[in-house]
């Protein structure tokens, strides 16, 4: 969320913009990641998105270390 560091180390990195070891999430803007870091073309290679885009919410949220999923609603 908005004042975040995010870390930005994992591949794909697009090395043209400035987000390829960390980033400070503006105001206004939020930090999307792709299920699958290898394919997704998410904030990593983007950047922040304008939280006026975001159309939807995240009902569940699966965390891969244990495979536990988190119902959200």
């Amino acid at each position: 969320m908005e004042g975040d560091l995010i870390p930005c180390s994992e591949e794909p990195i697009n090395p043209y913009l400035k987000f390829a070891n960390h980033t400070t999430i503006p105001t206004g803007y939020i930090w999307l990641r792709g299920d699958n870091s290898k394919t997704s073309h998410d904030s990593r290679f983007y950047g922040p998105v304008s939280q006026a885009l975001v159309q939807g919410r995240v009902i569940y949220q699966v965390v891969c270390h244990q495979c536990h999923i988190i119902n959200t609603l």
